[in-house]
């Protein structure tokens, strides 16, 4: 072979190492950005748990929480003065008919509530307009209706949030729940639900008031 100052195997040598170096070099980077994701993700999961999946212990502080309500006055948690119990029924909106039955059955029980020392507040996602079209349709005649929740205080509450599936239906609200928060703006008890269906009756709620009181049965499931 004369020496022309090449040669084919050394050529296909280089070639070959040129090829390999390349796809490590790409391989490293694929495991670098899958790394940098996995990082990402982790990141992520744990602020959506802190604030996605935040649950209220018995004893301890609820949020704050201040809304208008239907009658264009302004509704706050903190400045409520009972002597037993602040009773927040979160409800899913205007276009739930369980929540119209359900917070037509509470309006009749409100002296019930008032005898026992209980403030009660009705609060959904609603806009003003659908949250005084429940007012003006449903029975609910004495009842405190709040409304304007935003999604991001339904779950400082841990309450479950749904997507709207029908025209009638918002783009997002939150799910039922029933909170009775003492006089030091502690939680006493709460039921919360993912769905509209079988709810706390009323009747036992006030039942289990009467016993607390009369019993001073302290608060449980908070440890």
């Amino acid at each position: 072979m004369k020496g022309n100052g090449s040669c084919p195997f050394l050529f296909l040598g280089h070639k070959f190492l040129l090829s390999s170096l390349s796809k490590a070099s790409a391989s490293c980077y694929f495991v670098s950005r899958v790394a940098d994701r996995a990082i990402t993700f982790q990141i992520e999961l744990k602020r959506n748990l802190k604030c996605k999946l935040r649950m209220i212990k018995p004893k301890t502080e609820v949020p704050k929480i201040e809304l208008p309500l239907i009658n264009d006055t302004q509704w706050n948690l903190a400045a409520q003065k009972s002597e037993s119990f602040t009773v927040l029924v979160f409800y899913r909106g205007l276009h739930c008919p369980v929540c119209k039955n359900y917070l037509e059955e509470l309006a009749k029980r409100l002296k019930d509530f008032t005898d026992r020392g209980a403030h009660v507040v009705a609060i959904s996602s609603d806009s003003e307009a659908r949250a005084k079209k429940s007012g003006k349709e449903w029975n609910v005649p004495e009842l405190p209706i709040a409304y304007g929740l935003s999604i991001e205080e339904a779950r400082k509450w841990g309450l479950f949030v749904s997507k709207g599936i029908k025209d009638s239906e918002p783009d997002a609200f939150s799910e039922p729940g029933v909170f009775l928060v003492r006089p030091d703006h502690t939680l006493y008890a709460s039921a919360v639900q993912t769905m509209p269906f079988a709810r706390p009756d009323w009747d036992d709620i006030l039942n289990a008031i009467d016993y607390i009181e009369k019993n001073d049965y302290p608060a449980r499931g908070g440890e």
